[in-house]
This record gives structure tokens, C-alpha cells and sequence, in this order.
């Protein structure tokens, strides 16, 4: 006797085929945890981060991790150059 199995129901191997190219290399992987203390900030503020989707992340099972390379991405976002004082007197005779 001889099983076959339906092609709707047959799912495909998830192991690369032969002579495929390795996988590429994710890079650093962060906890919650990892991630605050990069950052230096407070655990709560990287899951309201999470939770309001401000920052891009992983779930994997019921942990969230984070990509090293988007909270640096994060942080890079943040960043606020100096004014110089040709902008601040420009930026005071546009007031008046």
C-alpha cells in the first residue's frame, strides 16, 4: 500500500536547497533589557516604544527582541544639531 500525501496539505522544507548561499547574518540581536541599557534609558520606555510601534522589532514566540542596528537607527533619529548664532539672530529678527 502506498501513501500519498495532498499537495494542499504538503508544506515545503524550510532547510535551504543544495548549493543555496548561506544565510545572511542578522547581526546583534537585544532583549528589552539589552536594549534600555544601550540606549541608557528605563525598560518601561523601550516597551512604550514597542507598544506604540515607534520603533521596528521582533517577535519570536512571546519575547520581543530588537535589531542592535534600529535602536542605534532610533537613537540617530533623535538627534537635534546645534543652533549657531547667525540662526538665532536671523530666527529673533523674524519675531519682531
Amino acid at each position: 500500500m502506498v501513501l500519498t500525501i495532498p499537495t494542499s496539505h504538503h508544506q515545503p522544507s524550510t532547510r535551504p536547497a543544495a548549493g543555496a548561499a548561506p544565510p545572511t547574518p542578522v547581526g546583534e540581536i537585544l532583549t528589552v533589557e539589552q536594549a534600555a541599557d544601550r540606549m541608557n534609558m528605563s525598560v518601561r520606555y523601550v516597551r512604550r516604544l514597542v507598544a506604540d510601534r515607534r520603533i521596528a522589532f521582533h517577535r519570536i514566540g512571546r519575547s520581543i527582541r530588537l535589531m542592535a542596528t534600529d535602536v542605534d537607527a532610533h537613537v540617530a533619529a533623535g538627534r537635534v544639531e546645534p543652533l549657531t548664532e547667525s540662526e538665532v539672530w536671523r530666527e529673533m529678527r523674524s519675531v519682531g
